[in-house]
């Protein structure tokens, strides 16, 4: 699953939970975005507690709300459909859905717009420079 994928899968999932704000008003003063790594656990590789390596600088904006309270509801109801929709007959499917359910329960956040960890495009070792010399 690619990062397009996963970022169009939670935007499917999130549809109607109520975004209070559009992310272009939300940028202007303080507000939250729901966020999800950009990456999946591996099958038959990674744990269900798997927590993604990347820097939440490079994770995706799923959506931006005027408050915490409100993000965090979306988060949970988020959740909730993920899990729904990893529950199926279809075991090619489940095992996809579920991949992409453990990715966003582990790791999906609400953080602030103002949080400088947005603002640190080096703030995982992962994602440091290479220096050749």
């Amino acid at each position: 699953m690619n990062r397009r994928g996963l970022t169009l899968f939670v935007a499917i999932l999130i549809a109607g939970c109520g975004s209070q704000n559009s992310p272009d008003k939300t940028a202007a003063h303080f507000g939250w975005y729901l966020m999800i790594p950009p990456d999946i656990p591996r099958p038959y590789d990674d744990s269900i507690d798997w927590q993604s390596k990347v820097s939440i600088a490079h994770w995706t904006i799923v959506d931006s709300f005027d408050s915490s309270a409100a993000c965090k509801e979306a988060l949970v109801n988020t959740i909730r459909k993920a899990r729904r929709k990893a529950q199926t007959d279809d075991v090619s499917v489940r095992v996809s859905d579920y991949l992409k359910f453990l990715a966003i329960k582990n790791n999906a956040v609400c953080v602030a717009t103002d949080d400088p960890r947005l603002k640190s495009k080096w703030f995982s070792i992962a994602d440091a420079p290479k220096w050749s010399a």
